[in-house]
């Protein structure tokens, strides 16, 4: 069974709790396989754009070559590693070395499925996995991180086999899920793709965001007060 290395890292100030959590974003190092530590005291020596210092390590998770799993931030706090769209919505995990260069160990990707599945998605539900450069101006993690390989792994061990939470459809797992779902269905602002099932794990359209955006839009107009 694979467990977090957990480090003590001395924090130039206090950190945040964060309000939300709706992604993961992945990053490499860039470098070579550093610990948790060298990266905390990159990052505590990194100067802001205001003429300070950060906090120190700015990732929540470390993946070393071996797979050893070490704590950066603690995992309810507000990130530093996507930039301001990002660091306040999501998890940061950074796989050491330049993945642009090589592929990750089998041991980091393993460690990367355990670590996504078995900790994070467990304490705030399946997220969206994403990468730093879906953020952000950069081309990490990489060309060689293998976001498929992870995705279908993680999406493989799911127990999909569960009674499901919402009130209107028949393949909503999770109640997180459910209550925005059935609230969206509720305002007659969201559809499943039938009456029955919702499908949770397809993408929406453009098109079809588009209609939901026109929708809400409307409800709002018409519901002031709830706006």
């Amino acid at each position: 069974m694979k467990t977090i290395r957990k480090i003590d890292h001395d924090f130039r100030r206090p950190l945040s709790p964060r309000k939300y959590t709706d992604k993961v974003v992945f990053h490499h190092s860039a470098g070579n396989d550093v610990s948790a530590e060298t990266i905390h005291q990159w990052h505590r020596d990194r100067k802001t754009a205001s003429g300070g210092f950060w906090s120190g390590i700015g990732y929540h998770f470390v993946i070393r070559a071996d797979g050893t799993i070490e704590e950066g931030r603690p995992m309810d706090v507000y990130g530093a590693h996507a930039g301001t769209g990002a660091n306040g919505s999501s998890i940061g995990v950074c796989l050491t070395g330049h993945l642009d260069q090589h592929h990750p160990s089998e041991d980091q990707i393993q460690s990367a499925i355990w670590l996504t599945r078995e900790v994070i998605f467990r304490q705030y539900g399946p997220l969206e996995l994403t990468g730093h450069r879906d953020h952000m101006a950069t081309s990490c993690p990489g060309k060689n991180f293998p976001f498929e390989e992870i995705e279908k792994a993680i999406n493989g061990g799911l127990d999909r086999n569960v009674q499901s939470k919402s009130k209107y459809f028949k393949d909503i797992p999770l109640q997180w899920q459910a209550d925005h779902v059935d609230y969206l269905k509720e305002k007659g602002i969201l559809s499943g793709r039938s009456e029955e099932l919702f499908d949770p794990d397809t993408p929406m359209t453009r098109a079809e965001c588009a209609v939901v955006i026109s929708k809400a839009i409307q409800y709002l107009m018409n519901h002031p007060k709830e706006g």
